[in-house]
């Protein structure tokens, strides 16, 4: 195949840059032009001088193959590392088919007429086919052109067996022959026909000649065989005209046919030295002597008249071989027919293309790369967060490339005399005008330190501050790699602080981590303000912060800021000095306590951290719930277990510190807020100096865990063993109330009977160990170390506690309890055949880790703990192919200054706005598990409060009124003309647009009306508007509720010297200058709220997906409301969410009724309509009546279930039953069946005859209706498996009840038609169900729902834009597209990214066939061909001296002459 540059190159300081690239095949005399030499030799050297042979495979007119013989190259004269290499080419004495375009090749031979080589069309058809195909070139449409050329195929083939409409011959049928890798076998029609017509003319009886002529003739030789010189020779009569309808372009068909083979250049299949004397050749060079040999000796063969035979067998040979050159892996190469076809398992050239090492994976997409360090990983607590330690040795290796100034020039000569032995040193120079490179090593270091001059670059040794990336495999998402200042010391390992850990997924029981050392400043500046670790406090994957104190640094926290810690001077001074460095002023808070003794609270010593002196304008407000807040009682800040944290202007007030606070996950912690409030730094900085704080101050104070931590006092063991007999006994009596009620039952309700007992024992033995981990909590000291542990969140939970302590609890299986390993039973151990075994028999643990556990106890653990290794194993190969699916899909999303999310190639549109609102959100404060604003207001009005006090003049606070007035007038003024608008006229739906005087703001804010009409479709800064407005109307209206309590008018009328007016002013107040300084605060806030234009949200959304997902389960089930319903979860539902699956494991609908059937008894009426009924269950028996008039199978009707049915609204008419049965029954028919009646006319059976056919054993025929027909279904849907009914108590009322009915099957459209359900709330997890329903929006919105729930049921939180992007992109088509291979390959056209992704050579050859042009805009094919990427820093080009005129006219995304009707009308 052929890349040629389209673009003419553009020169920019001695450098080309590739424009694009076309893909076409090369013809023969392409092949010429671009080779040296001819190759006809097939020895390797000269047998008298031993140099490589002319013409031979390693002639060196192609370049040399090896480096140790100072050969040159003949062409270019270079040696063999600068030689770029050379074709050269071989004639073939017959043509061969390419293996790469065999299966073309035949599609195009069923298409056109073997004797003329015209299309098998119609004139008509083939004009509109060349129409239609021309159009789809033109609009370079790839995917409609290969669905035409499908379309015209199948056309082709309806006519192939009928006579050309050009000429007359009769095409047969053709097809590749089976286990023959390079044949095609042809039908000759036209020849065929003549044979039998010579045979009826010569003799009389047809039938006895004919069959006389098949033995003496072999039926193969009635087949023909198309070689590839007829094949060539067919399609030499293809006109030009038609060659479009084949979807080819650049080429003609003729070049699929090989009648030149090129070689490649010697440099690429380098020959290796072994030993002295010994070489091992390549495997392509080994394959171009196989065919210099066997095309010499089929050339020899012609020219000796040989054995027409042995020349085909020879030729075959040449075909196989140049198949397994091309592919080793070609199907039914014939090794074992010829001794010399060489090795199968060789180095092709698919193979060197394809895979994760191959040159696209391999060397492309991803590459080596130099000035990289890897070693083990250490904790350092003592060194900045932003910092790591790198060791000296590594730092003598790794280099920067420091240019030379006035500056630097006497440290830089330092450093050259040093050389590269001793650290800080040099290992080379490289003269700025020679550049010549002079190695430190060798060279006089003195004089060339003398001779250093400006200009001249020295590769010098990384010092302290230097700016690194480190990186921890596997890259999940992108805070895997970030910027870290370097830090050079002893020792040999890396170390970093341990509050890092989080983002790069690490631990420190052996993990390497990798080091990076940027070569330039400009990509130590990129590095520098876009990957450093301050910078990344917060994850993208949902604006949580993620790098926060962990384990020791919680519990250090936790203990000192209990109640009963106090700390003398010394003690509280000696802190200080933990944390602080020797440049840190601290100035000393005042006791909490002075008499008898000074003494300072472990609370001061957290201020003293946030704000060690005056001088700090560190500001934080803050309020939360720790996880040691006692819930029940919820005494706010009189909570007895001090959980209740409340920073109020940098000072702690009361509160035990935890996970909670200061720990990652969460969007009210205290790193959160400073981040938010103050800056990156200074959070980094306080973390920094908890971190010190810890590791010094829990070494003294001794955190240790030994056996009596975990040995239970008299008293818990003792509740903990009634807890345990109280659960089997429950579990006991509901298997016997079951096993008592099992005859008054029928089998459907029994099955579902004993799923929902099974589910309710489940739930019992599960609740068991939460109560004893809960006893275990109340009952242990509050010294215990695990306890201090799980209760400050810094590792382990209750369920820990209960297992060490208590109980191991019951062994989960595949989401069941444990099956039977025996007949019958799960052990031998145990009792055969119990409908419910007892809860040890099926893995329930009832001892502790203390107190040791029985064989059968260890068995059942045992088992558990293998199927979680297995499944970790298994999830992380399917979570990493998901992810790499995702990323490939939307590796090419970014946002655009219009503020829009588009393809870097096409410019595609995605999004009008990003996520919906425009928002970023790792910078909204947004939270993840409510629907709230991107701003905390609540929040930011205490931060302005705290900036703008109220001064010594006491100023006037303001009324509700004025507040709410500013607050309007503020939202009029502003204008974002920044922002590009969404809608053709911006502000014709604005609330804000008009005058507001006092009674209009006096009847708002009286208004309980606190929402807005969601039907309006604004702009998403009117949103915010709202929110901002209804949340200022809020506070009014506590003001105006306090003021009215205390008497006061709404007005202004009283005195401002009031005592009352004074009393609400100090209980709150709101003065001017702090409502403006809000708002100022808020516009300047909103803004950097937006997501930059650049920013990869693709490659960002589908990582913050595809991360979590490594942390599901496998394996799990979510129960659907009840207990025999389950549906899938975890992994396995993510792929089939992500892969738009057509066919899911567990299609279920939620089915919602409409307000009027909400009664236990519509809700049975429909399960019957939807549930599939059998003829088995309405009928009593079936009898057969056997007698000399009749014989027929007689089936009774059950009068008692009909009228059950009958109650719920169903009646069972004779037709359904007839269909059912002529359904299941193919030799009944409808006349057969005969409806029986009583002397009331009331049918109260059926009878079947076997009708008329004698033939046929009447009694067999009966016996087999006996045993099929009871699983006729006669009413319900017919793609439904089960329904299910929830029934659960209201909340806040006794006696009434929630129904749900759930559906497994996949009806949601028959469904949808039942009057009685509620088509707008009814909701399935079939997106492709939905999609053809209810359409591409509907998709959309079920993809979002479904990811969310998958996600949520794991307890994880993904920000709801980046599930939003991912469900535009599936459904931006108009239909629905999976990331799998067909889907990215249908909405992707460029040839480099899909190569890159899967099937490489496939993608290649039809690349080359369609003559398809890449214009290189995406992130793939520029990483690929080594050219910034896109979007981020490279998303815009730098026009210098652009005088072009700026329109002054706003940029509207939308633009239309033509007047819309709005969706939905103002309902006012």
């Amino acid at each position: 195949m052929q890349m040629s540059v389209i673009q003419p190159l553009r020169q920019l300081k001695e450098t080309k840059r590739i424009g694009s690239i076309q893909y076409s095949i090369l013809s023969t005399n392409e092949i010429i032009d671009m080779s040296e030499v001819c190759l006809d030799e097939p020895s390797f050297y000269n047998q008298t001088t031993r140099a490589p042979l002319n013409r031979g495979p390693l002639d060196l007119r192609m370049g040399p193959s090896m480096r140790e013989n100072n050969l040159k190259c003949q062409t270019c004269n270079q040696e063999m590392l600068e030689c770029p290499g050379h074709f050269g080419f071989i004639k073939l004495a017959l043509p061969i088919f390419h293996i790469g375009f065999f299966g073309d090749v035949i599609n195009i031979l069923q298409c056109i007429c073997k004797s003329c080589g015209k299309v098998l069309l119609d004139e008509d058809e083939k004009k509109n086919s060349m129409k239609r195909m021309q159009k789809a070139i033109d609009d370079k449409n790839y995917q409609l052109r290969a669905d035409l050329y499908v379309k015209m195929r199948k056309e082709c083939k309806k006519g192939a067996n009928q006579k050309c409409r050009s000429c007359g011959y009769k095409n047969g049928p053709l097809k590749k022959m089976p286990k023959m890798p390079t044949t095609i076998s042809f039908s000759d029609q036209t020849k065929l026909e003549q044979d039998f017509r010579d045979i009826r003319e010569s003799e009389d009886i047809f039938q006895e000649n004919l069959r006389k002529i098949l033995e003496s003739k072999n039926m193969k030789e009635m087949i023909e065989i198309l070689n590839p010189l007829e094949t060539y020779k067919i399609f030499r009569k293809i006109t030009c005209d038609e060659i479009l309808l084949f979807n080819i372009q650049q080429n003609h068909p003729c070049d699929l046919i090989l009648t030149h083979i090129i070689a490649p250049p010697a440099c690429i299949r380098p020959t290796v030295k072994e030993g002295e004397s010994n070489v091992r050749h390549d495997d392509l060079t080994v394959k171009i002597r196989d065919f210099l040999d066997r095309n010499k000796r089929i050339a020899q063969m012609i020219e000796d008249g040989e054995d027409l035979i042995k020349i085909n067998q020879e030729w075959f040979l040449l075909q196989c071989s140049h198949a397994h050159y091309l592919n080793a892996e070609t199907p039914n190469l014939p090794f074992k027919m010829d001794k010399d076809f060489g090795k199968k398992d060789i180095r092709a050239l698919a193979q060197r293309l394809k895979g994760k090492k191959g040159r696209f994976r391999g060397n492309l997409s991803g590459k080596r790369s130099n000035f990289t360090g890897r070693t083990v990983i250490s904790p350092d607590p003592n060194i900045p967060i932003d910092n790591v330690v790198v060791p000296e040795y590594m730092a003598k290796i790794l280099t920067f490339p420091e240019q030379v100034n006035a500056i630097n020039i006497e440290r830089l000569k330092k450093l050259v005399i040093n050389g590269p032995e001793k650290y800080p040193g040099a290992h080379y120079i490289i003269a700025k005008d020679t550049e010549d490179k002079f190695n430190l090593s060798i060279d006089n270091r003195r004089k060339k330190a003398d001779e250093l001059k400006i200009g001249d670059i020295v590769e010098r040794h990384i010092q302290n501050g230097e700016i690194l990336l480190f990186n921890r495999q596997p890259s999940l998402h992108r805070i895997s790699i970030m910027a870290f200042k370097a830090n050079i010391q002893k020792w040999n390992t890396i170390r970093f602080n341990e509050c890092c850990c989080a983002p790069f997924n690490a631990d420190f029981d052996g993990d390497e981590m990798n080091i990076h050392v940027p070569q330039t400043i400009e990509a130590r500046a990129e590095a520098q303000y876009l990957l450093d670790v301050k910078q990344n406090l917060i994850s993208p994957k949902n604006g949580e912060s993620i790098i926060a104190l962990i384990q020791d640094f919680l519990t250090t926290a936790y203990l000192i800021t209990h109640k009963d810690m106090f700390f003398d001077r010394a003690a509280f001074c000696q802190c200080c000095t933990y944390f602080s460095d020797g440049i840190e002023r601290i100035d000393l808070p005042p006791p909490a306590i002075i008499l008898p003794v000074e003494m300072w609270t472990g609370k001061q010593i957290i201020d003293v951290i946030l704000r060690p002196n005056r001088f700090s304008n560190i500001i934080v407000n803050l309020i939360l719930k720790e996880k040691c807040y006692d819930t029940k009682q919820d005494r706010g800040v009189m909570c007895p277990t001090d959980g209740y944290v409340v920073f109020q202007s940098s000072e702690l007030m009361c509160g035990n510190l935890g996970k909670t606070t200061l720990g990652s996950g969460n969007k009210n912690g205290l790193f959160y807020r400073l981040s938010r409030d103050n800056s990156q730094y200074m959070a980094a900085s306080v973390m920094s100096r908890f971190a010190k704080l810890s590791a010094r101050w829990i070494t003294n104070y001794g955190m240790t865990i030994g056996i009596s931590d975990v040995t239970p006092s008299p008293s818990l063991n003792k509740i903990n063993e009634k807890k345990k007999d109280e659960a089997i006994d429950s579990c006991k009596f509901q298997s016997l109330i079951f096993t008592n009620s099992i005859g008054k039952l029928d089998m459907q309700t029994v099955s579902d009977r004993k799923k929902l007992v099974e589910a309710e024992i489940s739930k019992t033995l599960n609740q068991v160990r939460e109560d004893i981990g809960s006893n275990c909590n109340k009952q242990l000291p509050p010294t215990n170390g695990p306890l201090i542990m799980a209760t400050c969140g810094s590792k382990g939970s209750a369920t820990n506690l209960s297992q060490m302590i208590g109980c191991v609890g019951q062994q989960i299986i595949g989401g069941r309890r444990v099956p039977n390993g025996f007949t019958g039973r799960t052990l031998p151990h145990f009792e055969k055949d119990e409908i419910f075994p007892h809860p040890e028999a099926m893995g329930f643990v009832r001892n502790s880790f203390f107190t040791g556990l029985s064989a059968p106890e260890f068995f059942f653990h045992t088992m558990a703990g293998r199927e979680s290794l297995v499944d970790t194993a298994v999830k992380t190969a399917d979570t990493g192919y998901m992810s790499r699916r995702l990323v490939k899909m939307l590796e090419d999303l970014s946002v655009n200054y219009d503020l829009t999310i588009r393809t870097c190639d096409k410019k595609e549109l995605v999004q009008f706005r990003y996520g919906g609102d425009g928002i970023c959100p790792w910078m909204s404060e947004e939270k993840v598990t409510d629907k709230s604003i991107p701003i905390d207001l609540e929040t930011m009005l205490k931060y302005v409060k705290s900036i703008a006090p109220i001064n010594y003049k006491r100023e006037q606070s303001l009324y509700p009124y004025q507040i709410y007035q500013i607050c309007l007038e503020e939202l009029k003024r502003t204008k974002m003309d920044y922002i590009p608008e969404l809608s053709l006229e911006p502000m014709q739906n604005s609330s804000y647009n008009r005058e507001f005087d006092q009674d209009y703001i006096q009847q708002q804010l009286n208004s309980t009306d606190n929402k807005f009409d969601v039907q309006l479709v604004k702009e998403p800064l009117e949103y915010f508007k709202d929110s901002v407005s209804l949340f200022i109307k809020q506070i009014c209206q506590k003001i105006m509720k306090v003021r009215t309590q205390l008497g006061l008018t709404p007005g202004d009328i009283e005195s401002p010297d009031n005592a009352t007016s004074i009393h609400v002013d100090n209980t709150i107040h709101i003065t001017k200058r702090q409502i403006n300084y809000f708002f100022k605060t808020l516009w300047e806030r909103y803004p950097q709220m937006l997501v930059e234009p650049g920013e990869a949200v693709g490659a960002v959304g589908a990582t913050s997906i595809s991360e979590p997902a490594t942390q599901m389960t496998l394996k799990s089930f979510h129960f659907a409301g009840v207990a025999s319903m389950n549906i899938t979860q975890g992994v396995p539902r993510m792929k089939e969410i992500i892969d738009a699956a057509k066919k899911i494991s567990t299609p279920i609908i939620d089915v919602k009724l409409l307000p009027q059937f909400q009664s236990e008894h519509s809700y049975r009426s429909i399960r019957l309509q939807i549930e599939k009924t059998y003829l088995g269950e309405i009928s009593n028996f079936y009898q057969e009546v056997y007698s000399p008039k009749d014989c027929h199978l007689y089936i009774e009707y059950n009068k008692k279930k009909l009228e059950q049915f009958r109650l719920y609204g169903l009646e069972i008419p004779l037709s359904s039953i007839k269909k059912g049965i002529l359904e299941i029954a193919k030799d009944i028919k409808e006349d057969q069946i005969i409806a029986v009646k009583d002397q009331d006319l009331k049918p109260v059976g059926i009878k079947i005859n076997p009708g008329n056919d004698v033939k046929k054993n009447v009694f067999f025929k009966i016996q087999n209706w006996k045993k099929i027909l009871p699983g006729a279904v006669v009413s319900g849907m017919k793609d439904v498996k089960r329904v299910s009914i929830s029934k659960d108590k209201k909340k806040g009322d006794k006696n009434e009840y929630k129904f749900d009915l759930f559906v497994e099957g996949n009806s949601f459209k028959q469904v949808l038609q039942l009057d009685e359900v509620d088509f707008a709330n009814t909701l399935s997890v079939d997106i492709f169900e939905v999609l053809q329903i209810l359409g591409v929006e509907a998709a959309r919105k079920t993809i979002i729902n479904e990811i969310t729930k998958t996600i949520k049921s794991h307890s994880l939180n993904v920000d709801r834009r980046h599930l939003i992007l991912v469900a535009d992109v599936l459904t931006s088509k108009g239909r629905l597209h999976g990331s799998t291979r067909q889907g990215i390959n249908s909405m992707k056209d460029s040839t480099l990214m899909l190569a890159s992704f899967e099937k490489t050579t496939e993608i290649l050859y039809n690349a080359a066939l369609q003559g398809r042009k890449d214009t290189l805009e995406g992130v793939s094919e520029r990483i690929i061909i080594g050219q910034n990427i896109p979007m981020g820093t490279g998303t815009f080009n730098l026009l210098y001296g652009n005088r072009s005129i700026v329109q002054k006219k706003k940029k509207k995304i939308i633009s239309s002459k033509v007047k819309f009707t709005p969706l939905f009308k103002d309902s006012k």
